[in-house]
């Protein structure tokens, strides 16, 4: 067992602990776990031993957190902008028909019930790709993921998405 692998295995349960008293959501929490010993990996050369493993690694996750923190801050705030501009947009362009107004709005307003469901990383990635229009590959960019991990996570936000209309319809009928 090399080097890296014997601090992974001693230290990731030390890491995720850290990761979660810095305020990552558990939906986060393994990405960020893997990004912290990505990093060690990459800076594997520059820890100089004299500070005890933990203290880099906590320094470590304590970056990342803050950076986990800033995008989801960052996505929801789009998103606050998005529902503002949508709506906003339906009432100016709808105003000569009532009836189009209130359906629209209450299509908005379920499907903003519909993402306060989801967890942090899948309602941005949802609303990244299926409001924004924007790329798998570039949402998972913009949200610092793994493009499979990305591709996961949409593919449950839409099949939730797709339950969460059975649902409605059915309570229509």
């Amino acid at each position: 067992m090399d080097e890296f692998e014997h601090v992974y295995r001693r230290h990731v349960a030390f890491v995720w602990r850290s990761l979660r008293s810095l305020g990552v959501p558990e939906a986060s929490l393994e990405d960020a776990a893997h990004e912290v010993f990505l990093v060690v990996h990459r800076r594997w050369k520059d820890w100089d031993g004299h500070s005890a493993m933990t203290t880099w690694l906590y320094g470590i996750a304590r970056n990342v957190a803050l950076n986990e923190r800033r995008g989801r801050t960052r996505a929801e705030r789009k998103l606050a902008l998005v529902r503002e501009t949508a709506t906003d947009a339906a009432d100016s362009g709808m105003r000569s028909d009532p009836g189009r107004v209130l359906d629209r709005k209450m299509a908005a307003a379920s499907v903003e019930r519909f993402l306060e469901q989801l967890d942090g990383a899948k309602r941005s990635l949802f609303v990244l790709c299926e409001i924004e229009g924007m790329s798998v590959a570039d949402a998972a960019r913009c949200l610092r993921l793994n493009p499979n991990t990305a591709a996961t996570r949409l593919r449950r936000a839409r099949a939730a998405f797709s339950r969460w209309i059975e649902d409605l319809q059915e309570a229509w009928s």
